[in-house]
């Protein structure tokens, strides 16, 4: 009997507090449509729920859930982190041999250069050199016999 006429009363304050708060809210919304630039004053209480024995329970499980979620997942990252250090230690002894098969590479293309240039400069050697003595054959000339007068 008392639970009934407890519930009833609960009931009847909330009616009552739900119509009090229509009525403040008609009024609050007709001054704001008067007053288009000023916004309505709202007023929010709540108190804390007063945990229990069952309550603080129930939040202490859930952390535990929360908990243990969050060390699989940690666990989960640290694989997942370990991998990607292998790759990269992988990717750098790639990048290592690949630079230096590149530096060969570039040391072979120089020294094909250098040979190239320093067989041309030769080669303009050996046709001054020619040219030089070609110019001194025709110089002198062949001797031809000479004629009886």
């Amino acid at each position: 009997m008392l639970r009934t006429i407890a519930i009833a009363a609960a009931l009847s304050a909330a009616l009552a507090s739900h119509a009090a708060a229509q009525d403040v809210a008609q009024d609050v919304a007709r001054d704001s449509v008067a007053r288009s630039n000023v916004l309505a004053t709202v007023v929010v209480t709540a108190q804390p729920t007063k945990p229990n024995v069952f309550s603080r329970a129930w939040h202490m499980q859930e952390d535990r859930v929360q908990v243990l979620a969050m060390m699989d997942e940690n666990r989960r990252l640290a694989s997942q982190l370990r991998g990607y250090d292998k790759q990269v230690a992988r990717l750098e002894h790639r990048l290592g041999a690949a630079k230096a098969t590149h530096d060969q590479k570039v040391a072979a293309i120089a020294a094909t250069d250098s040979l190239t240039a320093d067989t041309h400069r030769r080669r303009l050697e050996l046709e001054a050199k020619l040219r030089q003595l070609e110019g001194a054959s025709v110089a002198t000339g062949p001797t031809a016999p000479a004629e009886p007068r």
